[in-house]
């Protein structure tokens, strides 16, 4: 289908409004997919930051006393250390992002569950169901996805 030269106008001049009017982006994003979109029918996680990460990246083998060990990405030397991101043995992921659609003087304020929630959801829970069945837990803003 061929567009007008008007049609081809007017989304040039929204995308031009739009990107006038728009914030910069100030957070993670995170994408999965699942089922038949992926080839085996696994779960498929990513991550990106949109900013300039301050600390170093690192990743960190945890292999418990009990619990379920875990390989997580980590960060440290910068304004927000801690874990980042994690799969343990028995295939749970927990990725973490900054719930920036509040405004920080918001998120600030709130009180929020440290980032020590990650730890304990990889060592002790295997299903995304189990990590849920504690979310009564979970205190503040927070941008979890979990597969």
């Amino acid at each position: 289908m061929r567009r007008s030269r008007t049609g081809r106008s007017a989304a040039a001049g929204l995308l031009l409004l739009a990107t006038l009017f728009c914030r910069p982006a100030a957070a993670c994003t995170l994408w999965a997919a699942q089922g038949p979109a992926v080839s085996g029918g696994e779960t498929l996680v990513a991550k990106n930051r949109d900013w300039t990460p301050d600390g170093e990246q690192y990743l960190k083998r945890v292999r418990p006393a009990t619990g379920y060990a875990f390989l997580g990405l980590c960060s440290r030397n910068g304004g927000s250390p801690g874990l980042k991101a994690g799969v343990n043995e028995a295939g749970l992921v927990v990725v973490s992002a900054a719930a920036s659609c509040l405004p920080s003087k918001i998120r600030r304020r709130e009180r929020r569950t440290p980032h020590l929630l990650l730890t304990g959801l990889l060592l002790h829970c295997a299903t995304v169901s189990e990590a849920l069945a504690g979310r009564s837990r979970w205190q503040g803003p927070q941008f979890l996805l979990l597969a």
